[in-house]
């Protein structure tokens, strides 16, 4: 049986060193040492456990697992670990399609603003229930007490997730001048992508909303003022066509930009109408 020096039979398969040290390590493939310097040398005979080792680190197993794969499984352990890793890799491309879905919508959006078509353009639609959790208030950003795992699943899940501001109501009927800041999902995306839920979120019911797109400079630091530079311009348009709202406003956060002294958030404010159908 011929034997080759490790760089040699590196350079005939294509593939580093490096990777078939480890692949050694995990007892994937063996080799001889010989000479002084106690060289790797490896026969073909090896190369369909390699082979296979890549087609299965292509498919997202790790060494250890394709280790156990290659060493003594059966065809109910194939059939059963393949199945399981089937099942993984359409969860996952599910999950990239639906970033690629929100990338494509924020594209959209920046190309409106960037062609004038966004700041105060409206409309009036049916929103599906939705979820909100909050993570601090106020203008000095007052960490709300949470769940550390439920909080960082929601950053983790971020374009599932949305960046959100709650403005709302100490009292029905009283002036809006309470502000909060968090995340919105709808109820939807919570169960299809296994979003963790918690005591504290707010469940928004599905309704009808003028939707607005504001565009505002940063720079107010007063809850008073904040809340009414967001609600200013939409209140004018509610009060114009004879609006009634109930409820607490959403603002979701798209982009902020920052050209030389001045910075700019865009969002997309939603407004809960009164609406008897």
């Amino acid at each position: 049986m011929k034997f080759y020096q490790i760089g040699k039979f590196a350079s005939k398969l294509g593939v580093t060193h490096d990777l078939l040290k480890h692949y050694e390590k995990y007892g994937i493939i063996q080799s001889k040492r010989q000479g002084d310097g106690g060289y790797r040398y490896y026969p073909y005979t090896q190369v369909p456990n390699i082979l296979s080792s890549k087609e299965f680190q292509n498919w997202g197993f790790s060494l250890r697992e394709i280790s156990t794969l290659l060493k003594g499984a059966d065809v109910s352990d194939y059939y059963r670990i393949l199945g399981n890793r089937v099942l993984q890799m359409e969860q996952e491309q599910t999950l990239k399609h639906r970033y690629l879905d929100s990338a494509k919508h924020l594209l959209s959006q920046v190309s409106q603003i960037k062609e004038g078509k966004f700041s105060g353009s409206w409309s009036i639609e049916e929103q599906e229930s939705s979820y909100y959790l909050p993570h601090s208030s106020g203008t000095d950003f007052e960490l709300i007490d949470i769940n550390e795992h439920i909080l960082a699943s929601w950053i983790e899940h971020l374009s599932i997730t949305s960046i959100a501001t709650r403005v709302y109501q100490q009292h029905p009927g009283s002036p809006y001048d309470r502000l909060s800041h968090g995340f919105l999902v709808s109820e939807a995306d919570a169960q299809r992508f296994q979003i963790p839920l918690t005591d504290c979120l707010i469940r928004i019911p599905r309704r009808k909303y003028l939707i607005y797109h504001s565009e505002l400079s940063t720079g107010s630091r007063e809850l008073q003022e904040v809340i009414d530079s967001i609600l200013r311009e939409p209140f004018a348009l509610i009060q114009k066509h004879c609006f009634s709202v109930k409820g607490d406003i959403y603002a979701k956060t798209l982009l902020k930009t920052q050209e030389e002294d001045r910075g700019t958030i865009y969002r997309i404010v939603y407004i809960p109408l009164d609406i008897i159908e």
